[in-house]
């Protein structure tokens, strides 16, 4: 499969041919390789001498990937009673398209904008997984990943805004046309980002395993 032109529908048709265990495997291998891209970008963003607060904020982001990763893995446990993850011969959504172009590029706005493109094309194939999902503790995972997706963009966008706004009353370095494509390019629709959303989800999937679970037992 192509890693730099991904054909979404293409993806999700892969994804859908494997079961349920393969699929949290996945997800699961997708959050802690998103962890270590996050605390990558922060070490590169404090040896570019940027603000304290891009450091933190991919710092923080590092840390929330890794605890999704371990939230999903205690799912996953509950779910099939094993701690072995399945191995998925399909390429890590959220990390490995972006690898090379992190990489080659110094310019903190751009980096923003590819972690953006990251998180937006994960939550999107989320939400579509989610509406597809016929079983149902799947897809109030889907929905549970879409939602803090969603939030890891929010949190992205306004260290971009930060950027652009700096950049404005000093343009030296990047040219004024740059930041307005960005600009552009990101002046789209979005819903609001609403933590206890993502805590009333995980409260539902977790009563749902519990009542699954009683149901095993009775």
């Amino acid at each position: 499969m192509d890693n730099t032109h991904l054909n979404i529908e293409k993806f999700i048709e892969e994804l859908e041919k494997l079961s349920d265990k393969e699929i949290l495997s996945y997800w699961i291998e997708g959050e802690l390789k998103e962890a270590e891209l996050y605390k990558d970008l922060a070490i590169r963003a404090k040896e570019l001498g940027l603000e304290d607060r891009i450091v933190e904020t991919f710092i923080i982001l590092s840390k929330e990937s890794k605890g999704h990763a371990t939230r999903l893995w205690e799912i996953y446990k509950r779910l099939f009673r094993t701690e072995k993850l399945e191995e998925v011969d399909l390429p890590l959504i959220e990390v490995e398209p972006l690898l090379d172009k992190f990489k080659e590029t110094k310019n903190v706005l751009e980096v923003l904008e590819l972690a953006m493109e990251s998180e937006l094309l994960a939550k999107r194939i989320y939400e579509i997984l989610a509406k597809r999902a016929k079983d149902e503790k799947m897809r109030r995972i889907y929905e549970y990943l879409a939602t803090v997706e969603n939030e890891h963009y929010h949190k992205l966008k306004v260290e971009h805004k930060f950027y652009v706004q700096k950049i404005r009353k000093d343009p030296k370095n990047i040219k004024i046309t740059k930041i307005l494509k960005i600009k552009n390019k990101f002046n789209i629709m979005e819903e609001e980002i609403n933590i206890e959303d993502i805590i009333t989800q995980l409260k539902n999937l977790s009563h749902l395993l519990d009542k699954e679970q009683d149901q095993r037992i009775m």
